[in-house]
């Protein structure tokens, strides 16, 4: 039999194991006899375990662990096999292969079914990591764009405000001087820009260039509803 493990693997059981010795011996009341039969019980067991090694499943089947299990379809055909013959389990182990009574059978084959269980978790826990990986990849890029146009619109505002005030120094005094003469007002004189720009304040998200080493408000509660920092001073 061959059991399916996770992630492509598999393990082969072995169930062809001689026991007419110690079938024998059940029946039998003389005790050099029985002896004689058990000893027999054990040296055909221990020939099994050489012929099994010899077989390499590992090798047979793809990414199989490098034993075999052999078993024992009865608890007393093992004990008795153990008791005649004590270094047995030993002697397999050596060869890669591996003892199983029907009850080490079945912990092996729950705990095969656990850790198939656990592989499927495994894998959803890693398409999860996969997925939050990528996510928090693409955060950073839109961060050091939302960044970028933030020092934009921020550049414009300066660069506005900058020609209101040499609008004011250099031509409205004269074109007042103008209106002075003729008259006629100018118009609706042009206003500096009062709003600024709200900077990241959130250390995971300020890009790694050298945006990230421009000053940033320390908290987001020092921003007012309007989006305005009321201790930035006035643009000029």
């Amino acid at each position: 039999m061959v059991v399916h493990l996770p992630g492509g693997k598999a393990i082969a059981i072995d169930a062809k194991v001689p026991f007419d010795a110690y079938l024998e011996a059940q029946h039998i009341d003389d005790g050099e006899r029985r002896t004689t039969l058990l000893n027999r019980h054990a040296k055909a067991l221990r020939d099994h375990i050489l012929a099994l090694s010899n077989r390499d499943y590992a090798a047979a089947l793809p990414d199989s662990p490098e034993f075999v299990i052999a078993f024992v379809p009865s608890e007393s055909l093992l004990s008795s096999a153990l008791d005649t013959d004590p270094l047995l389990l030993e002697y397999a182990f050596e060869r890669r292969v591996a003892l199983a009574s029907p009850v080490s059978l079945w912990a092996i084959l729950k705990s095969v079914a656990h850790s198939w269980r656990q592989e499927s978790l495994t894998a959803e826990a890693r398409t999860l990591f996969d997925l939050s990986r990528q996510l928090h990849t693409r955060l950073g890029r839109t961060a050091a764009h939302l960044d970028k146009l933030g020092r934009t619109l921020s550049r414009g505002v300066q660069d506005y405000n900058a020609y209101i005030g040499s609008l004011e120094r250099q031509v409205l005094p004269t074109a007042r001087k103008i209106s002075a003469l003729n008259g006629e007002k100018i118009g609706t004189e042009p206003a500096q820009l009062e709003d600024a720009v709200r900077p990241l304040v959130a250390p995971e998200l300020r890009p790694d260039d050298g945006a990230a080493n421009e000053p940033a408000a320390t908290s987001a509660e020092t921003f007012s509803e309007g989006g305005v920092d009321p201790e930035l001073p006035h643009p000029s």
